[in-house]
């Protein structure tokens, strides 16, 4: 990407102007753009920053990725983003101590007794 991180702060100024900038049309992928396109012109700023932090090609692998489940949203390219430069580590179980004491299963027969009792008004 031609770097455009200078073009940026205006743009963040000026959101109306980031679909006709001349530097976003030459120098800013086609798959960007395109994606850009579904978004509220903010957002499009935003994942433009996203691209000029991170690089073209994670954020491009991002909106693929996000595209693919119909999400077009920044928040949805920066999570995935972020996800795929720090994954969170899988939930490790519970560990139980052997000393905590344990739940007996309770006998519910007895409510059958209760409940022909009252059924039968005795």
């Amino acid at each position: 990407m031609v770097t455009i991180d200078h073009y940026l702060p205006v743009l963040e100024k000026k959101t109306r102007a980031v679909r006709d900038a001349a530097p976003v049309k030459q120098s800013v992928d086609e798959r960007i753009r395109a994606f850009g396109e579904k978004l509220v012109d903010k957002d499009f700023v935003a994942v433009l920053k996203l691209a000029v932090e991170y690089g073209e090609t994670a954020v491009i692998q991002a909106i693929e990725l996000v595209a693919s489940h119909n999400q077009y949203n920044y928040e949805a390219v920066r999570f995935q983003l972020l996800q795929t430069i720090n994954p969170t580590k899988t939930a490790q179980p519970i560990k139980v101590s052997s000393t905590l004491p344990t739940v007996q299963p309770v006998d519910l027969s007895q409510y059958d007794v209760f409940y022909r009792a009252v059924g039968t008004n005795e």
